[in-house]
């Protein structure tokens, strides 16, 4: 009872809406929030007007939550993800889990279908399980993924009256974060393995971390590392920002 779900739908996409209104029927702690504007506009559009909802329900209810976590809808979220969130929000301001895409089980048989899918699986093994930790040990900005990504009510509160997530960019993700860093607001990753007792009955180990489908074309793929690249390059700094961005330490510049 102390976790409220809130799902931003666009006003103009009937079925998604009657889908969400009947999982509120099911989980009474979901809320549908419909967006002010028809979509699609943008996922940064699509925060920020959540984030009012929820600074709304604060005040209709007289109480307010301590973070708020953003997740995509096709999200699978690990079982202790919010008990770690609660647990680490003492000492960190913003907290980024890993994301690792799921992926059907490497055979022979699969390995050329699979093969733009295992691309992105070794780059974000890379990037989630190694870079991303010697960015947060050396003191260099962790870039938000976008999902997994833990916002504390202060620094909500400290960015209020203006547009959390900058809605013109590509990069939202990146660019708030880098945003967080020039101000000196640090974001922590966490990459945290744990034991517990999966749906089978079985002991495992594994990471927190959130688990997401990724693109199995070249097409697709092609698409959305262009967004990455062209939002991150050409959108969120320039060249000149990496010598004189306050708030970021020399290795932060390095990682630029």
């Amino acid at each position: 009872s102390m976790y409220h779900i809130f799902l931003g739908v666009y006003p103009n996409d009937d079925p998604t809406i009657q889908a969400a209104y009947r999982l509120t029927e099911k989980y009474p702690h979901l809320h549908v929030v419909i967006n002010h504007a028809p979509g699609p506009t943008s996922k940064a559009d699509n925060l920020n007007n959540i984030l009012k909802h929820i600074a709304a329900f604060e005040i209709d209810h007289n109480w307010e939550f301590a973070s708020v976590t953003v997740h995509d809808s096709e999200d699978v979220v690990h079982p202790y993800e919010f008990k770690l969130t609660n647990y680490l929000m003492d000492n960190h301001e913003v907290l980024q889990f890993p994301v690792f895409p799921l992926q059907p089980f490497p055979r022979l048989g699969n390995i050329f279908s699979t093969m733009t899918l295992g691309t992105y699986s070794d780059e974000f093994a890379e990037n989630h399980y190694r870079i991303m930790s010697v960015r947060d040990r050396t003191g260099a900005f962790v870039p938000s993924a976008g999902t997994g990504f833990v916002l504390s009510k202060n620094v909500i509160r400290k960015y209020q009256g203006k547009e959390l997530f900058p809605e013109h960019s590509l990069t939202e993700d990146y660019k708030l974060s880098l945003t967080f860093a020039q101000d000196g607001i640090k974001t922590h990753y966490v990459l945290e393995k744990v034991p517990r007792v999966n749906q089978h009955g079985h002991y495992v180990w594994e990471y927190i971390s959130t688990r997401s489908r990724f693109p199995d074309t070249f097409r697709a793929a092609v698409r959305q590392k262009t967004r990455w690249i062209y939002g991150i390059t050409m959108q969120s700094f320039a060249l000149k920002d990496i010598r004189k961005s306050k708030g970021l330490t020399r290795t932060g510049r390095y990682f630029m």
